[in-house]
């Protein structure tokens, strides 16, 4: 495994940049001798590297599919993804009817696999997408009692007045134009 080295985030990684910029080439590099090398496990479990990276080196090792850009597939492709995603629910109320905490644990990993290679196979820009979702979701609020909610959970949360959707589709529109926009060349030092 080549490991590189970002020195904006001072942090290692594999192949996906992880602190979720785009640095320039002159900003990554192969770590020098003076960093030591690392195994696979440990540099998972060192580096912020996401569960999504790990789902694309899956991806490219099986040669599964990796989206260039937002693209919906032919139905029939999606619903058997989903049918995936419910043999890995079903799995996993199995485990919890069993009181099998490895088991449940096993099943939402693999649920996670699931989401985040179709997600891959999509082209969608998932840490993206996420932070966009998740910003939305963090302005929601407690719900007073289990009876306003609509799911009648006391664990649920509302959406307060003036509360606004993510913009998963404006994501998906610059990630698309993003891919679509050719990067020029960079110009070397010695023209004027």
């Amino acid at each position: 495994m080549t490991v590189y080295y970002c020195a904006r985030c001072n942090n290692m990684y594999t192949f996906a940049h992880a602190c979720g910029m785009s640095p320039s080439p002159q900003q990554i590099g192969k770590p020098d001798a003076a960093t030591p090398s690392i195994n696979t496990r440990q540099a998972r479990l060192e580096i912020h590297r996401s569960d999504s990276d790990d789902v694309r080196e899956f991806h490219e090792k099986f040669e599964l599919g990796i989206g260039k850009e937002p693209t919906l597939p032919e139905s029939s492709w999606l619903l058997g993804r989903v049918e995936m995603f419910l043999e890995e629910i079903m799995e996993t109320c199995r485990a919890a009817r069993n009181n099998d905490l490895a088991g449940v644990a096993d099943g939402l990993v693999d649920l996670a696999y699931f989401v985040h290679g179709t997600a891959i196979h999509l082209g969608i820009p998932w840490d993206e997408v996420w932070a966009e979702v998740h910003s939305a979701n963090m302005r929601k609020v407690a719900q007073p009692s289990s009876e306003e909610g609509r799911r009648k959970n006391k664990l649920d949360v509302i959406k307060p007045e003036g509360w606004q959707p993510p913009d998963v589709a404006g994501i998906l529109r610059r990630e698309t134009l993003r891919t679509r926009i050719p990067i020029p060349p960079p110009i070397p030092d010695n023209v004027a």
